[in-house]
């Protein structure tokens, strides 16, 4: 497991190491004449070199040469973080002015809002292979709908992959269960199931579910639309089902285990 992690680790370090000198170098061998052997990759492997990076990375790829002008707009990876978006001067309390001023230009919550809803606008039609949302505290900014779209379109691409860590949020779209692409999900927003009505999730082999309420209902109406699912992990979330049915599972992971 050591030696898969620091593998894993050193390819994300060499890819942004490329991402981060490739710039220099091209120019360099520009004026040297020397061909850039880079940007001669097919896309399917430079789509591979820049799925280890965000999508505000991802994007910032295009400055490197003509050929990388508009790669980013058909990654079948699309990783948003508003993490990455902070400053060491943010409030500790996460409180900005919500003004449009210049100052509130600045605000990293701000930045995130535009950077995401502009990458959407620009990105093409194609599928996704994965999408990844990431926005904790976003919520203080009222921008519960406008975090429901962005998953929307990440849903309507057909991940394979879905990553959403929008907590809190009043419930997340009822597509996130119906969204029949999926093999592999996590799912982490302290809200409520009970509005779920249908889970048609035919693909779906692991799941991960993170503060999030759980009722019998829910897991009876999950293994039901869920046939192919082996791996379930359930951390933080509020315990509220005395028993677990299913012919598929194999798997079966409680961190941190809440009972209501």
């Amino acid at each position: 497991m050591a030696l898969r992690t620091s593998a894993h680790q050193a390819t994300i370090c060499s890819s942004k190491f490329l991402y981060e000198h490739s710039a220099m170098e091209q120019a360099g061998k520009s004026m040297r004449g020397e061909k850039d052997m880079i940007s001669s990759l097919p896309d399917c492997l430079i789509h591979r070199i820049m799925s280890f990076l965000t999508a505000q990375e991802a994007v910032q790829t295009f400055v490197l040469a003509k050929r990388w002008k508009n790669l980013w707009t058909t990654l079948p990876f699309l990783d948003f973080d508003l993490h990455k978006f902070m400053c060491d001067g943010e409030p500790d309390d996460g409180e900005w002015d919500d003004s449009e001023s210049e100052d509130a230009r600045r605000n990293p919550f701000h930045k995130f809002r535009d950077f995401v809803t502009m990458a959407i606008l620009l990105r093409d039609s194609s599928d996704l292979h994965k999408f990844r949302i990431s926005c904790k505290r976003f919520e203080q900014h009222n921008y519960h709908s406008l975090i429901r779209s962005w998953i929307l379109y990440g849903l309507k691409h057909n991940p394979k992959v879905l990553d959403i860590n929008a907590e809190p949020v009043d419930s997340l779209p009822l597509g996130v269960f119906t969204c029949t692409s999926l093999v592999d999900a996590l799912l982490s927003s302290f809200t409520s199931v009970r509005t779920i009505k249908v889970i048609n999730l035919p693909c779906l082999r692991r799941l991960h579910l993170n503060w999030i309420i759980l009722d019998q209902a829910f897991i009876e109406k999950l293994f039901f639309g869920c046939p192919m699912l082996e791996f379930l992990h359930l951390e933080n979330c509020c315990w509220e089902f005395s028993f677990i049915n299913s012919r598929s599972l194999k798997y079966l992971k409680n961190t941190m285990l809440l009972s209501a």
